[in-house]
């Protein structure tokens, strides 16, 4: 790993007879990995209205906080992006996201909130997925493949769908006419 910061250390002066040290050069580096503290940081955004002296009106500047968080939500871009990535990559039940949120962050998040969250990622992810969609069925050659899925006690199957560029999966049942029908309309609500 490439180091993301550099602390150097370095004397002074002589500890023998108290002159200053000058130049200098790397004896010997030694790194160490750790993770920065995952404290929450709050950023209350306020508006500050003012008045004109000349017209007298009131005037507040508009705030565009794209990229920051989505719509009017409180929970920014970033804890969606680790509520998701715990729920879909971790496979961890939403009761365990809260306990990690809270441990790790300090963030308390009702498990509404964190529900509301994934859908919210599902539906701003929608038309990515779509594009990745297309791209699998316009290739000239597909790989598909399918096998056993358990989740929350219930028996199911993974559709894979793999292309050398795009890899698409699927969680749903294994009846082949529902997978024609699908496949032929592009419904995303099969997906």
């Amino acid at each position: 790993m490439e180091p993301t910061e550099r602390v150097e250390h370095a004397m002074e002066v002589c500890p023998d007879c108290g002159s200053p040290l000058r130049g200098g050069w790397t004896h010997r580096t030694r790194e160490v990995i750790d993770i920065p503290d995952a404290g929450v940081r709050v950023t209350e955004h306020a508006v500050i209205a003012r008045e004109c002296p000349m017209c007298r009106k009131r005037r507040t500047p508009e705030v565009e906080l794209e990229g920051v968080t989505l719509g009017r939500q409180r929970v920014g871009v970033n804890v969606m992006s680790l509520v998701a990535t715990l729920r879909e990559e971790a496979r961890l039940p939403i009761r365990m996201i809260r306990r990690y949120l809270w441990s790790v962050h300090g963030l308390a998040l009702s498990e509404g909130t964190i529900v509301g969250l994934i859908h919210r990622t599902a539906d701003r992810a929608r038309d990515a997925v779509s594009v990745v969609l297309e791209r699998v069925r316009a290739s000239p050659v597909v790989a598909a493949d399918e096998t056993g899925w358990r989740e929350n006690g219930v028996n199911g199957y993974v559709w894979t769908f793999n292309t050398p560029g795009e890899r698409y999966f699927v969680r749903r049942g294994r009846a082949s006419r529902w997978w024609t029908r699908c496949w032929e309309t592009g419904s995303m609500g099969c997906w």
